[in-house]
């Protein structure tokens, strides 16, 4: 049962949170968006809005993951050489483990990299042009730059050691 959590929790920080993030983000630059989140956040909100909000954020949580894919893996940092870490169920596991300890982390920093930009940029049009947001921004997207390599990186020296 605690590995069900550990996937559980590691599918929200890189698929929900990322997503959820955006959806708001785009509320600063569309209207209609900025009604459902008013809405969302008052008492007359209800499970069908919660739904709407909670697939649609899930929906661009897994778009975001394709320009991560393609800005990290594909482009940025070296794939991971195919490992053979063999079939047994210890390989297995280890290869899960890894994957919800360190990738899942990445996937949500590298997805924060993508979306720090844009939900920064709207604040800053949205709030009269106030440059400390700016900092702030730019401040938030270097940890998510440094902390999306970071986790890579060790995703793929644990992927190396096992060898």
């Amino acid at each position: 049962m605690p590995e069900l959590k550990t996937n559980t929790f590691g599918l929200i920080i890189a698929y929900l949170v990322p997503g959820l993030i955006l959806f708001h983000g785009l509320s600063f630059y569309l209207c209609d968006i900025k009604k459902v989140f008013n809405t969302f956040l008052t008492s007359e909100s209800n499970i069908g809005l919660f739904l709407l909000v909670f697939i649609f954020s899930i929906g661009l949580g897994l778009i975001i993951q394709i320009f991560r894919s393609i800005l990290f893996e594909t482009g940025l940092l070296k794939k991971i050489d195919k490992t053979d870490l063999g079939t047994t169920d210890a390989s297995v596991s280890y290869f899960r483990m890894i994957v919800d300890e360190q990738y899942r982390y990445h996937q949500f920093y590298g997805g924060m990299v993508l979306i720090t930009p844009v939900y920064f940029l709207g604040l800053y049009l949205t709030y009269s042009s106030k440059w400390w947001i700016i900092c702030i921004g730019i401040i938030i997207l270097s940890l998510m730059i440094y902390a999306s390599i970071n986790s890579y990186d060790r995703m793929k020296s644990y992927l190396t050691k096992k060898k």
